[in-house]
């Protein structure tokens, strides 16, 4: 096929595709806080004791679409050659594409419809279908709204460091700390604020298969953030 037949290709008529984007300067003020227990001597997160949000948060990974996650990570997702795949897509021409659309569409296709996470804090969009109405799959009064929860409010959780989610008991904390071998006078507990910045950290660690995801993508923060009160 010549470059003149492609051209002409898109000048048909292309499908509507309606997409709302949130509001990213709600987005970006958007924090959620976290109590993380340290290792002292090992300088390393144990585990953190987190509300519904966070876990709702977390849970949101399992939403997203690849092309929004390594556009979310800049390009760089830790998941081999997926990058190349989608610098290919955006090196190349929209004419190449049936539809010019389907280009931005795989670069950064959204969440699906009434997926989105109302304790989302990284900015990624959802796409609408054609038709007005979804009946929200996580409601069972068969609700429309466009955000919503994964968890029920309120709970709290324990989640490890390789983000490993348990509902938190009163024993729970000491049992980990007993398999951890880890004695309570080296524990210490600190609270910090997870926005946009750490968020994204949290999902690249998340991809790579770390199990120490908490400790890597937190460390950082948790020290500036530190420095910061001081």
């Amino acid at each position: 096929m010549n470059k003149q037949a492609i051209v002409d290709n898109n000048i048909m008529t292309e499908p509507r595709i309606p997409q709302v984007f949130a509001n990213l300067q709600t987005l970006n003020s958007k924090k959620i806080k976290l109590k993380l227990i340290l290792s002292k001597s090992r300088n390393k997160i144990l585990y953190a004791e987190a509300k519904d949000s966070f876990v709702d948060f977390l849970f949101s990974f399992l939403t997203f679409p690849i092309g929004s996650v390594i556009k979310t990570l800049k390009g760089i997702s830790g998941l081999g050659c997926i990058d190349n795949l989608y610098e290919s897509v955006m090196d190349l021409e929209s004419q190449w594409f049936s539809f010019s659309s389907y280009q931005s569409r795989l670069l950064n296709p959204g969440v699906a419809p009434k997926h989105k996470c109302q304790n989302e804090l990284l900015p990624i969009f959802v796409e609408l279908p054609d038709h007005n109405k979804l009946i929200d799959p996580r409601d069972i009064s068969g609700g429309i709204s466009e955000f919503g929860r994964f968890t029920k409010s309120p709970s709290l959780f324990i989640v490890s460091d390789d983000l490993e989610v348990k509902p938190m008991c009163s024993t729970s904390s000491f049992g980990l700390l007993k398999e951890l071998n880890v004695p309570l006078f080296d524990i210490e507990e600190q609270v910090i604020s997870i926005g946009k910045a750490e968020a994204r950290c949290l999902l690249q660690v998340a991809l790579i298969g770390s199990s120490s995801a908490l400790t890597l993508a937190l460390s950082s923060f948790l020290k500036t953030q530190t420095e910061e009160v001081d």
